[in-house]
């Protein structure tokens, strides 16, 4: 993929264990959810991550040349499941990293 943003609300899923790769800049707008199945996957982007607030992400990124950005709010924090690679991972207020989800009857 040469570049990947989505709008608002939007769902990334996978039927099974995959590997993504995307030549420029990945952006996941607000309340952006990434394999919610839980398969194992892998992002290789050669630019720049943006992850928005709100946001649910279950997949490992690797950002060779450039950097993970993840935002969170108060009332509306991103949770990052998976494993990070980049010249520089930042995460702003409200992001929980390495996220167990658990199911409660």
């Amino acid at each position: 993929i040469n570049e990947l943003k989505t709008d608002k609300n939007a769902t990334i899923r996978f039927s099974g264990c995959t590997n993504v790769f995307i030549n420029k800049k990945f952006k996941l707008d607000d309340n952006g959810s990434i394999n919610p199945n839980g398969y194992k996957v892998v992002f290789y982007v050669n630019d720049k991550v943006d992850i928005n607030k709100g946001s649910n992400v279950i997949a490992s990124i690797y950002a060779y040349n450039d950097d993970i950005k993840v935002d969170g709010k108060n009332n509306n924090p991103t949770y990052m499941t998976g494993l990070f690679i980049a010249n520089k991972v930042s995460g702003h207020e409200h992001v929980v990293l390495c996220h167990q989800q658990t199911n409660r009857l």
